[in-house]
C-alpha cells in the first residue's frame, strides 16, 4: 500500500473517467443502432406501400377482368347484359371491387402509419441515447473529482494510521 498510496487518488480518478468513456461510447454506438433502425423502417415502409398498391392494382385487374367474362359469357349466350337483373350483377360486382379497393387501401395506409410511428420511435430513441451519453460523460468529470477527493482521503487516513504506528502515544505517557 506503501507505493500505491500516492497514486490512489489518480487510480481512483482515471477508473471513473474510463468508466465514463466507455457508457458514453456505448451510449452512441446504441444510438446509431436505433438511428439505423429507423432508417430502415422507413425503407420498409416504402417497399410496403409500393406492394400494397401493386396488390390493389392486381385485385382491380382481376375484377375487371371477372367483370369482362361474365359479360363475353352473357353475350355469348345471347343475354342482354344492359338490363335487368344482369345490370344488377354487374354494379355488384363492381362494389365488390371497390370495397376490396378500399380495405387493401386502408390497410396499407394502417401499416405504412404504423411502421412510420416505429421510425420516428427509433429516431426519439437515438436521441435520447444521444443525449444520455453526453449527460453521462458530464456526470463522469464531476465524479472523476470527487473520485481522486476519495482517494485523497483515504491515503491521509492511510498516512495517519501509519504514523500513529509508528509513533505511539502510550509510548509517551
Amino acid at each position: 500500500m506503501a507505493v500505491l498510496a500516492p497514486i490512489a487518488p489518480y487510480l481512483m480518478a482515471a477508473s471513473t473517467v474510463v468508466s465514463g468513456i466507455s457508457q458514453y461510447q456505448n451510449a452512441q454506438y446504441q444510438s446509431a443502432v436505433a438511428t439505423q433502425n429507423a432508417a430502415l423502417l422507413e425503407e420498409q415502409a416504402t417497399r410496403e406501400t409500393f406492394a400494397a398498391n401493386q396488390d390493389i392494382a392486381d385485385q382491380d385487374q382481376a375484377a375487371r377482368a371477372e367483370i369482362a367474362d361474365m359479360l363475353a359469357q352473357m353475350d355469348a349466350s345471347g343475354i342482354n347484359s344492359s338490363t335487368g337483373s344482369m345490370m344488377f350483377k354487374r354494379a355488384g360486382m363492381e362494389s365488390l371491387a371497390a370495397r376490396d379497393r378500399a380495405r387493401l387501401g386502408q390497410k396499407r395506409d394502417i401499416n405504412l402509419e404504423n411502421t412510420k410511428r416505429q421510425a420516428a420511435q427509433q429516431r426519439a430513441e437515438a436521441k435520447a441515447l444521444k443525449k444520455a451519453g453526453k449527460l453521462g460523460l458530464l456526470s463522469t468529470v464531476l465524479g472523476a473529482g470527487t473520485s481522486w477527493l476519495s482517494g485523497q482521503t483515504m491515503v491521509n487516513e492511510y498516512n495517519k494510521g501509519r504514523l500513529a504506528l509508528s509513533n505511539p502515544s502510550y509510548m509517551w505517557e
